[in-house]
């Protein structure tokens, strides 16, 4: 088995509310990130290449895989994995704040990929 991770690219300007359009698992995605006041946390939002919604309000937080529990009720959702990535190994907090991405937090992404490259759900 073969795992592959990548670092998802940011909107670095520490705007509320940021989009990035990537290739997860050769497949074109729309993420949506943005912060929720209210809650005091990011929300991440995964949109197909048309802009259609697949999943949305998912709080991001470190220490849980993002999409774990929705891949049974969203078919459409990447095939991999997201989680938040603490780039300081600090375990005081689970929660992201406000201005936090880039600096000590990164959205990562990975797959699970057999012998012959095919990609594996659920792991």
């Amino acid at each position: 088995m073969i795992f592959e991770q990548w670092n998802l690219p940011e909107y670095s300007d520490k705007n509320a509310r940021w989009n990035v359009d990537v290739d997860l698992s050769k497949k074109r995605y729309r993420l949506n990130v943005s912060w929720n006041s209210m809650l005091e946390g990011w929300i991440l939002s995964i949109m197909d290449s048309q802009g259609k919604l697949i999943l949305g309000g998912v709080r991001l937080s470190v220490g849980s895989y993002l999409l774990k529990k929705y891949k049974a009720s969203c078919p459409d959702l990447p095939t991999g994995e997201l989680w938040i990535q603490d780039l300081m190994d600090d375990i005081t907090t689970a929660e992201v704040g406000r201005d936090d991405f880039s600096s000590r937090y990164k959205l990562c992404y990975g797959t699970w990929q057999d012998d012959n490259g095919d990609y594996l759900i659920g792991i």
